[in-house]
């Protein structure tokens, strides 16, 4: 038989669960950084190297968080971004990028921004953010 405090125990391990982020990134650093970050704080991670493999991704399931790095080859992030939310219309996505030029077209494109080099703590909020903002869409009752 379960006490209360059992019961409770297992309701705010399963309310604190993490959900999976999926990071689109080409520079081997970048990735590993962002992966080690999300996991330490328990995040599951899927990584990809190509927009073209996260549409692949994308194919199996939603994640909450999509990471993009703005300068790729291949799918331009304006496609990929029209392609993904025509499966998935409340995908949370987030533009990483050096570049200041990129802010416009990540409110063009209703991207959530993030300028790099950025705080490890910025972008675990942005995520929640995100995760939020997906839930409230997906579920607005």
């Amino acid at each position: 038989m379960c006490s209360e405090r059992t019961l409770q125990e297992q309701a705010d391990k399963m309310v604190s669960t993490k959900k999976p982020v999926l990071i689109v990134e080409d520079n081997a650093d970048a990735r590993d950084t962002l992966a080690l970050l999300l996991s330490l704080e328990q995040y599951v991670t899927r990584i990809v190297t190509t927009r073209d493999d996260a549409l692949e991704v994308l194919k199996h399931g939603e994640p909450d968080v999509v990471l993009l790095d703005w300068f790729m080859p291949g799918l331009s992030i304006e496609e990929f971004v029209v392609l993904a939310r025509k499966v998935y219309p409340s995908i949370q996505m987030v533009l990483l990028s050096a570049s200041l030029n990129t802010e416009k077209k990540a409110l063009e494109l209703r991207l959530h921004h993030l300028l790099k080099p950025y705080e490890p703590d910025d972008l675990l909020q942005l995520i929640d953010t995100c995760i939020q903002k997906r839930r409230r869409l997906d579920f607005p009752y």
